[in-house]
């Protein structure tokens, strides 16, 4: 699996998502900067298989969600890649230079 780490952003507006296991399918809302992220990094031609946390983690369980982060630093490191997603590039913004 690969793990995303982004930026939450405001909760306000959120977006449905939809994802589609098998047969079976699950929508819920999501933050604009996540499903912005979502349809930048998806494969067209081919499934991929990614944990994040706001749709892997229960929200509402707040015993799930205290037990889930401190699993984090586990979840990023046995991921085979981590994608980080800053937002996207607008025209007044810079891209970031290393």
């Amino acid at each position: 699996f690969e793990a995303l780490s982004y930026v939450w952003g405001s909760a306000e507006k959120p977006v449905i998502a939809t994802i589609e296991e098998g047969s079976a399918s699950f929508s819920f809302p999501i933050g604009l900067n996540l499903a912005c992220a979502m349809r930048y990094i998806r494969l067209v031609d081919s499934p991929r298989a990614m944990w994040i946390d706001a749709i892997c983690i229960n929200q509402e369980d707040m015993q799930e969600r205290g037990t889930q982060v401190q699993r984090m630093v586990d979840i990023y490191a046995l991921a085979s890649k981590v994608v980080v997603w800053i937002g996207e590039l607008t025209p007044r913004a810079k891209p970031p230079s290393f």
